[in-house]
Order: C-alpha cells, then structure tokens, then sequence
C-alpha cells in the first residue's frame, strides 16, 4: 500500500524557511472545543458515581483500582500515601490543586471530579495535537480524537479518581516533545521534564520518556539526562515525604511481586485481547465475589472484564470490535509503509511493545491498566488515514465512533446502576439534638456514621476460625431485609436490619444518644465483630482511641470527641492503624493508641454473647476549649 503524497497537511504547519511548527487559529478553536467536550463527559459521567466508590469497602470494585486511597491521597494530607512506591510522585501533583478546590468549594467529591475533568480535557488536547504531529489532517485528528474519548478505558477511567489519568498523559507527553524535536533542535531540559514526568506518576510509564531521551541523543547524553532526571525525581520524592510522611520511596517494590506471573490474569490471550479489543469496546462486566479470585481474602463484589469474551457486551459491541480490528489493521499497515516520523514512529511502537510485555508479565486484571495505552493504540489506527485506503479509514472510524459511543456508555451506566443501588437506599436517621445538619448515616446492611465529618460503623462476619466472610458493606442486596420505624407521630425513630447473620435496630432515644440493638442470628454459626473506622460516610479521621473497659473515648485531644458504650463488654478490643492488608493481620490488644495521620480503628470481637447494646454519643467539651 502506498502513502498518499499529501502525507503532512501542510495548512498546518511547517515553513521551511522559519523552520517552526505554527498552528492556524482553527486548530486552537478545535482544542478548547475538544476539550470542552472531554471535561463535560469526564464530570458528566461522575456524576452517576455514588461517592460510595470511594470509600474503603469498596476497595479493588472497581476493576482492581485503589479507588478509595487515591480518593484519599488527593484531599487529605493525613491519608496513607504508601502508594508512592510505585507512583513516586502522584501525591505532589495531584493534592495542591483538588485540596486548594476542596476548600473553596466545600466539597471534596466535586473537587475531585473537576479535577479529572480538567485532566481530560489536557489528554484529549495533547492527543488531537500529536494526531496533528504526526501528519493527520484537521478532520481525521478530531474524529480520532473523538474514538479516544469514547473509548472504553476512557469513559471509565475518566470519571473516577485514579492515577491512570494522569499517567496517560504523562506517557503522551514525551511523543510531544519527539513529534517536535523533528521540526526543531530542543533544549536537553525539554527532555529532562517530560522523562521526569513520565517517571513521575507511575515508575513502569517512564520506559516513554527514556526513549524519547535516547532516539535524540547520543548515548553520552541520553545516559546523562536520564541520571539527571531520576535524580530530580529523587529530589521531589523527599519534598513530597516532608509534606506527606506516608509516603514510602518508589524503588521499595516488594509486594509487586505478587503481581507478577499471576494467575489472575488466566493467560497471556486473555491479557492480548483485553490490550487490544477491551481497551476500546467494553465486553459484559462480569460482577464476582472477590474471595473467589485467587489471592483475595477480604470479601466483596468486583467488577473483571479479564475473561469476557470481546465485544460481548451487545450488538453494538460486536460491531465495534469488527471495526477496530478493521481500522487497527489499516494502521498497523500504514505505519510500517510510511517513511516519515522515524524517531516518533520508533518511541511510539517500543512504548506499545514495551506495555504489552509489561502487562503479559504484570498484573491481574489488563483493562485497569487500559489508559496508559489506549491514545497509543488510536494514534496507531489514525495512520490509516495516511494511506490510499483513507476514504475507507474515515468511513470505518466514523462507524466506530457511533457504536462505541453506544456500547461503551450503556456499560457503564449498568455497571454505576449495580453499584449505586447500595447507596441509594442510604437513609438519613434524625440526630437526638433534632438538628437535620446532625443527622446521622444509615447504610443498607446496618452500617451506620454520626454526623460532622465523623467515623463510621460496620459489622464484619466472621467464621468459627476467625476468617473474615463478609462485611454489612458488602451483603448482597437481596438478602438483606430493612424496615422503618416510626413513632407516634409517623416520624422516622428507627431503622431495623435483618440478614442471616445479624439484626441491628438504631435508634434515637430521648437520652441525647445515639442507639444500636444488635443480635446475633440463632441459627447461624458465624459470628459478628463491630468494626469502627475513619471511613464513615463523611470520612473523619480518628486520631486516637482509649478503651477502659468499659468506654472508647474517641479522638481525646480533638475537637470531634465520642464516647462509645457497649453492653456486654466484648470479649477483646483490638485498637491501630489501617495499613497494608490490615484486615487479615494478625491484631494485639491495646488500651491506648494514638497516631495524627487519622487511620485508626477499633474492632470488638463479640463471640461470647448475643445480644448487644451499643450507645454513641458526643464527649463533653474540655475545660477552657470553647472561646
């Protein structure tokens, strides 16, 4: 096949005199236009998340995503940043500006949502400009602009907080600078910042920023900027543990070893054909317990697309996978014919070689990692466009384009669909000051959080040996039974749930306190453990905990105090930090435990008993604390 001879559209840049790259005002009018549309499906999608996703039981939900902690990392210095090992810098980038939008705007899930918004919306612009780059003309760069947005790790990595977004453009930075350098000489610095921030978000993303260092270098100094740049690295992840001390060095990789080699990913197949066909179409979502995947102990649901067949989501799924095979083939063709852009042509196809090795080898789950590749993959169909077949590329991708669209969304709403049905039937119990500004949260399944950017708590099921089966967060829904009760005047006074485990009854008595009546199941032969934690449905931090055998005085020396009472006493109390697997860990007693980053929590193992009477309420203000 040969190229047309109007490989470059040259309206677009390039004077060979000036010897510059220069874009016409219409090109700009199409990048704010582009990333306005990027930004409002970005946040529009979010939308349909309840902020549920974000909190600790719905950790690995998600597609195996840390959903929760990069929640955390983003709006809370206090959080556990030990994630840092393997994305060195994320947590120096991606706090100041949703932390500095936390607090103007109040609301840490919105401000979280812009922020990815404003991420798209850069993606998709950096993405239309390298579709530019590398010869396409204004059209075909909007339309393939278009298919990366709609594509599948698109819709479902853009609305959520996670680090893949920010990774990929990180990835799409370095071709910039390649795409580039071969219309004009660039400073080594240029080179130095975009393999640092390559490095920067997640350490396996700077294989893109060495090789665009090494294809416009000698070895000498492609060798000297690549030192430089893990030194700079360096010096920013020791300004990012001042300011974050959870935060644990990124050649620490240990536990990633148990990622590799694993047999969650099935097969190497399996892996190539979530690489290339889930990327772009979602297939069915297959929703499971976790305990049944190998390596998983902690129980809940989880969504995998690893073993879903592509394009088996729906008719317009199938058609789709059609097209991109169609068109990725067409590109894989004009790619190898074309003779210009050898140095972005080289840096673009080793860094896809190179993702695919990585995740034949890492990894569980491919589509988690779908982002980081996925522009790669359409600035690779977008060559189709660069040969005599480009009437047949436009009509293929245009296709595309429509049942993508289609296929992509209509998954993701039934994915938000299953997981929002939990929190939708979330109920607001009065608070016994009878202020509604106080009033407390109760959860499907009994789970339940005071007021005031408070703690929340759950009860965890756990067999005769001690394994943990399940929590009240992550009951199937129907098998849990719930029943409003109301007083004389028909206002809510409580809220009773029923499972085979458990029944919980809250309540507001006229103590000023809050009430939890809980009572083990006759005829079952687990047994229930309360578990108190930071991540009640307004994520309070818990910074310390004194249980005297009788009480826990919560948070002693802040201004959010509790009291917690429980009758009978539990048979043990066990007092720490969540960090690591700390849900399987093996516990010791303690009576006191302080620590200011705000992750404590408190377990009573309540085996001996059943029934139980448990009583919350606002500790009295210290002497001199009000002004």
């Amino acid at each position: 096949m040969k190229l047309t001879s109007s490989v470059f559209d040259r309206q677009i840049f390039h004077s060979a005199k000036a010897g510059k790259v220069t874009w016409l005002w219409q090109d700009l009018l199409w990048v704010g236009i582009l990333a306005l549309v990027a930004g409002l499906i970005s946040f529009g999608l979010a939308q349909s998340i309840a902020p549920i996703l974000f909190e600790n039981p719905s950790w690995d939900v998600w597609f195996e995503s840390d959903l929760p902690r990069s929640f955390a990392n983003t709006i809370a210095r206090s959080s556990n940043h030990y994630r840092t090992s393997v994305h060195p810098i994320f947590s120096l980038i991606a706090f100041p500006p949703t932390y500095i939008l936390y607090q103007l705007l109040g609301d840490a899930v919105t401000a979280v949502r812009i922020i990815i918004a404003l991420v798209a919306s850069i993606w998709i612009s950096i993405l239309f400009c390298l579709l530019r780059l590398f010869g396409c003309r204004r059209l075909e760069a909007i339309l393939f602009s278009l298919i990366g947005i709609f594509s599948a790790a698109a819709i479902f990595w853009f609305s959520v907080p996670e680090t893949y977004s920010f990774g990929s453009v990180s990835i799409l930075l370095p071709l910039v600078v390649v795409a580039i350098g071969e219309y004009r000489q660039l400073s080594p610095w240029w080179y130095l910042l975009v393999s640092a921030l390559s490095l920067s978000i997640t350490t396996t993303n700077w294989m893109a920023g060495i090789l665009a260092t090494w294809v416009n270098h000698r070895w000498q100094q492609a060798l000297q900027i690549t030192v430089n740049t893990f030194c700079f690295v360096v010096g920013l992840w020791f300004l990012q543990y001042l300011i974050f001390p959870s935060s644990e060095f990124f050649l620490k990789i240990q536990s990633e070893k148990n990622y590799v080699f694993n047999e969650g990913s099935v097969s190497p197949w399996n892996v190539i054909q979530s690489f290339i066909a889930h990327t772009m179409v979602m297939p069915a979502i297959e929703i499971i317990d976790k305990t049944a995947r190998p390596g998983f102990a902690t129980p809940g649901i989880q969504m995998v697309t690893q073993l879903s067949l592509p394009g088996s989501a729906s008719l317009w799924g199938k058609g789709a996978v059609i097209l991109w095979a169609a068109l990725l083939g067409l590109g894989i063709w004009g790619f190898l014919a074309m003779r210009q852009h050898p140095k972005l042509r080289l840096v673009l196809g080793l860094t896809i070689l190179g993702q695919l090795v990585l995740h034949l080898l890492y990894g569980e789950e491919t589509f988690l990692y779908s982002l980081h590749f996925a522009p790669l993959l359409v600035i690779l169909a977008s060559c189709s466009t660069l040969t005599r077949a480009r009437p047949l590329a436009l009509v293929l991708a245009s296709l595309l384009l429509v049942c993508i669209g289609i296929n992509n969304i209509s998954e993701f709403n039934r994915a938000t669909e299953r997981i929002n049905q939990r929190d939708r039937q979330a109920i607001t119990l009065p608070a016994p000051s009878k202020n509604q500004e106080e009033a407390g949260y109760h959860r499907l399944g009994g789970s339940f959080s005071p007021p005031n950017s408070s703690f929340g708590i759950s009860f965890w099921i756990r067999d005769r040996e001690g394994n943990l089966q399940t929590t009240s967060d992550n009951l199937a829904i129907p098998d849990i039974r719930q029943e409003l009760v109301k007083d004389n005047n028909q206002n809510l006074a409580g809220i009773e749930t029923t499972t085979d485990y458990y029944q919980a009854f809250w309540s507001v008595g006229d103590s000023e306190k809050w009430q939890l009546n809980l009572k083990n199941s006759p005829d079952s032969d687990r047994h229930v453990m309360l578990a108190l934690r930071s991540i009640g449905a307004t994520k309070g931090e818990i910074r310390s905990l004194e249980w005297d055998g009788r009480e826990l005085l919560i948070n002693e020396l802040t201004g959010d105090r509790w009291i917690l009472k429980l009758e009978p006493a539990p048979t043990q109390v066990y007092l720490g930090k969540e960090k690591g697997d700390w849900m399987m860990a093996q516990r010791r007693t303690t009576h006191v435990w302080e620590d200011w980053l705000g992750l404590g929590y408190a377990l009573f193992d309540l085996n001996d008993g059943n029934q139980w009477n448990l009583t919350m309420e606002k500790a009295p203000e210290l002497e001199g604390e009000k002004i």
